[in-house]
């Protein structure tokens, strides 16, 4: 977590998340509504890069 400086939140984020080996394997058997999804970047570059293609696809931001 250092690399995306929130280091500080590490406790916090094992207790309130679920963590699957596999996610992509995991949804597509047991698929659920996705509400919100948080993305972490280690650059601003990978972050605008990231977000330029979800605005390609009309979703919401």
């Amino acid at each position: 977590m250092k690399e995306y400086h929130i280091e500080s939140y590490q406790e916090m984020y094992k207790r309130v998340t679920i963590q699957k080996e596999n996610l992509v394997e995991f949804y597509l058997n047991n698929p659920f509504p996705v509400y919100k999804l948080n993305l972490y970047h280690q650059s601003s570059k990978s972050r605008q890069r990231t977000y330029n293609r979800i605005q390609e696809t009309y979703l919401d931001v």
